[in-house]
């Protein structure tokens, strides 16, 4: 029996792999990390520290803050506790007496631009749609634009439904009619649109009132991860894959979107174990996107992600009517898999399962940092 080398020095490498690993020592890696900033209460009082860097729907309800990072003392403000919330990374949020489903409460929202009118967003746990608020910082006053809903009305015995156009009209108050100047009849109800409007009209005061777009933070990790079949067939087979995952933290601490490429290799012997072929499957991930839990130290995950996947052969031992190789194509391909992320600190062991159209089911080990 003819010693495959390549075939046990990928193995071993695996296995080494994963014994060092499994050296990495676990720490407890907080979810609630605090980020440095400082508040004004409602009494005018400004007070440095650090504030637990929530997403944004949960900073609308409430925050927590400490006002030194090894304390175990928390407090805990409300929204009609504060006037406003600083983190140093620019992130600043407001808080506002709003009205709306029949009732009125305090709210913290976050500033996404500045100028003579600042923008607010208001976002939710369970709904894509944000609401906005626009304050003018030449007197103070602001408006509330709520989702518009729709309402069911009947014309000449049929029945319609129409939607709110209030925030239209609440657009225009908060701009001295800057829609009816401009002859403007129709916006619909997006940030953008709202945003590109209050550009234009912060664009005639903008010496006296400097314009500002707030970029939320972005976290990019990177992870490598080397597979194996379940099943491993009698021939060498084993997966590599890059990924890179980008998080925009403020908004979600459970989807992201990824980017990356994986590698396929399989290689076939004849009955004198020698090699007479290898396959090679590289897949190219423009984007995807990725599911994760969203706290503890272990946290169970799923991506999904399409592309291009390039397939290659080549013979070492071409026989003289062979096909002539190497012979190469590509076609369209879906990437997914799934597993647990164990949190060791500054870096996470990745453990997971792809399916694979050859093998069935690998089982992949990886890290992420």
């Amino acid at each position: 029996m003819v010693l495959r080398i390549y075939d046990i020095g990928f193995r071993f490498t695996l296995r080494s792999f994963l014994s060092l690993t499994a050296l990495i020592p676990i720490g407890v890696m907080s979810q609630s990390e605090y980020r440095s900033g400082f508040i004004v209460t409602s009494n005018h009082d400004t007070i440095h520290g650090y504030i637990k860097a929530d997403v944004d729907w949960e900073l609308a309800e409430e925050i927590f803050f400490k006002k030194d990072l090894q304390s175990e003392t928390v407090f805990h403000y409300d929204p009609q506790e504060l006037q406003s919330l600083d983190y140093g990374s620019g992130r600043h949020l407001r808080s506002f007496k709003v009205t709306g489903n029949g009732s009125t409460k305090h709210i913290l929202a976050k500033r996404i631009s500045s100028g003579k009118i600042d923008m607010y967003v208001r976002r939710y746990r369970n709904r894509v749609k944000a609401d906005y608020i626009l304050r003018d910082n030449s007197t103070n006053g602001y408006v509330y634009l709520h989702t518009p809903r729709k309402k069911q009305i009947k014309n000449n015995g049929k029945y319609y439904n129409k939607t709110e156009k209030g925030y239209i009209i609440s657009i225009d108050s908060i701009t001295n009619g800057f829609l009816r100047k401009s002859n403007i009849s129709k916006i619909s109800f997006s940030q953008r649109n709202i945003q590109k409007l209050i550009d234009s009209y912060n664009h005639q005061e903008a010496e006296k009132y400097p314009m500002n777009e707030y970029e939320p933070a972005l976290e990019r990790h990177y992870s490598f991860s080397a597979g194996l079949p379940i099943n491993g067939p009698s021939y060498t087979y084993y997966r590599l894959a890059f990924y890179r995952e980008t998080m925009k933290t403020e908004r979600s601490l459970s989807i992201s979107t990824i980017n990356g490429v994986t590698y396929r290799h399989s290689g076939t012997y004849d009955i004198d174990d020698s090699q007479i072929s290898k396959q090679h499957v590289l897949s190219i991930i423009p984007f995807g996107i990725k599911f994760q839990s969203k706290s503890g130290i272990l946290k169970s995950y799923g991506y999904i992600g399409g592309g291009i996947a390039l397939n290659w052969n080549t013979r070492p031992n071409e026989l003289e009517n062979d096909i002539k190789y190497p012979n190469f194509f590509g076609y369209p391909t879906i990437n997914l898999g799934g597993g647990i992320k164990i949190d060791t600190g500054p870096m996470a062991i990745l453990m997971e399962i792809t399916p694979d159209f050859v093998s069935g089911i690998m089982i992949n080990l990886g890290i992420l940092y």
